[in-house]
């Protein structure tokens, strides 16, 4: 049997050792991994002013669109590295825009999503449609006429919550709308007859509908039932989570009315913000914002519609909602039902995706997050999906580390790469702890034939310390391994 140590102050892992005499290796010997002794260095990578920006850029046979991004400023590791993948999911949904003066570049419709799947990055988006499908949603005693998609009650004109629309998918999360129309509207006589348009946290099919609280309503806008003065038009109001979580007890006036056309209410979902508003009818599409409120890029918010006049005093059309698209199960959840006409400025087209897609940012980002391989990331279609050529620095959430021997053939062999590779032994750290004193001895002796049909007389040792993918490590300081030749 032959002991041998092999040392190296190589920071990547890699060693090779030069004896000044003959080690002579019989044939069919085996060997072993006995103990190793290495400092491994976090990885670590900064956001800061010379690597911050993140550009998405968007072609088609009419649009050429510039989204650039601004990362936040922060030191990333392998215990952090998901609030840097939120952050630029985050980032990009509130690049998108869905109003303007130019509106061929509505980008309505549309989700970011960065996620890493066994350890390979994906950066894409999906396209929610305009949709009253309603296998994602309940309804409660109001029709839905397949006509001409307008809403009406079913039951008498009441003040509780029974009769509504709730969708079971969360609003979308990056650039869409929740809309509905007044149609034809009725004084009922009676105040708290009116209609909610709205988002919330809460699902409202678990509640009793006749005690669904404001608290409960969370983000909402209402449209009064009783018209003010006998003839003056309907009070508009809104309803929202103040800085405690707590919604007003009484909902905040608009100082609007409605006095007839199409007024349409909407909630918007744009550039990071919710914002309740009216789209005034009649074609003008003057828009007035009601409230606006910050959106964290996470948290789900469910749209519902509730009525409470009677189908002779309400009726509602042309509703607009968009879900969350990674959460939809199939292509019937995208069915198009947009049968409203275009309100001037308001977000009313389909999602405009068809065309080409590059994102770029810093090199040295770029390759840490896996795209070695692909540095113009260009994509054609509806939804675009950017796939890393190789598992970023920080996707390896188990830390193994194999010893490799480079120029002695070993009778191992690789799953990962689906091939025969000299491994000499597998490490596995169970901590996270940065800059980690790797101290390893093994308790039974695990050898390895090597493929030597004849003896040899060799100088030289090479091999590598390498993470579970075969990716390079860094390390610190002096590694040392000892192995047996027997």
């Amino acid at each position: 049997m032959k002991l041998i140590r092999l040392t190296s102050e190589n920071n990547d892992g890699s060693f090779e050792c030069n004896f000044n005499t003959d080690i002579n290796i019989k044939e069919n010997s085996k060997v072993a991994l006995k103990s190793a002794s290495f400092t491994t260095q976090n990885v670590v990578f900064r956001i800061d002013a010379d690597n911050d920006v993140f550009n998405w850029n968007f072609t088609n046979a009419t649009i050429n669109f510039d989204v650039s991004v601004i990362l936040d400023h922060a030191e990333y590791n392998d215990t952090n590295i998901n609030v840097f993948l939120l952050d630029l999911q985050t980032k990009l949904n509130n690049g998108l825009r869905i109003t303007g003066v130019n509106l061929n570049t509505k980008m309505i419709g549309l989700q970011w999503k960065v996620e890493s799947k066994n350890g390979f990055l994906e950066i894409g988006y999906l396209s929610s449609y305009y949709s009253m499908n309603h296998q994602e949603a309940t309804l409660t005693n109001i029709d839905r006429s397949a006509i001409n998609d307008t809403l009406t009650k079913t039951t008498a004109q009441s003040v509780d919550d029974t009769a509504r629309i709730f969708w079971n998918k969360p609003f979308i999360k990056g650039a869409g709308v929740h809309q509905i129309s007044i149609a034809n509207m009725v004084s009922t006589g009676t105040t708290g007859t009116g209609f909610f348009i709205g988002i919330t946290r809460t699902k409202l099919d678990d509640i009793d509908p006749t005690n669904i609280t404001a608290l409960h309503k969370d983000t909402y806008i209402y449209v009064e039932g009783n018209e003010n003065g006998g003839g003056g038009g309907f009070s508009m109001f809104y309803g929202n989570l103040d800085a405690n979580g707590a919604n007003p007890t009484t909902p905040t006036a608009t100082g609007t009315l409605h006095t007839g056309g199409a007024d349409t209410l909407d909630i918007s979902m744009e550039g990071g913000k919710i914002s309740l508003g009216l789209y005034t009818g009649g074609g003008a599409g003057t828009y007035t914002q009601f409230y606006q409120m910050d959106y964290d890029g996470t948290t789900d918010f469910y749209p519902y519609i509730i009525m409470r006049s009677d189908n002779t005093k309400l009726s509602l059309a042309q509703g607009r909602t968009q879900l969350d698209p990674y959460l939809l199960t199939s292509s019937n959840d995208l069915n198009n039902n947009d049968l409203g006409t275009t309100l001037g400025d308001a977000p009313s087209g389909q999602p405009k995706t068809q065309g080409t897609n590059t994102l770029s940012f810093d090199l040295d980002i770029e390759r840490m997050l896996g795209f070695t391989d692909v540095l113009d990331l260009t994509y054609v279609g509806e939804d675009a999906l950017f796939k890393a050529s190789s598992i970023y620095d920080f996707g390896m959430f188990n830390d193994t580390y194999l010893v490799l021997l480079d120029n002695l053939r070993l009778d191992s062999y690789d799953g990962f790469t689906k091939e025969e590779k000299s491994i000499l032994g597998c490490i596995n750290v169970s901590d996270n702890n940065t800059n980690r004193v790797v101290q390893y001895e093994s308790n039974t002796l695990d050898y390895i034939e090597l493929k030597n049909k004849k003896e040899i007389s060799i100088r030289n040792i090479r091999g590598r310390i390498v993470k579970s993918d075969l990716g390079s490590v860094i390390l610190n300081g002096l590694t040392s391994l000892v192995i047996l030749i027997e």
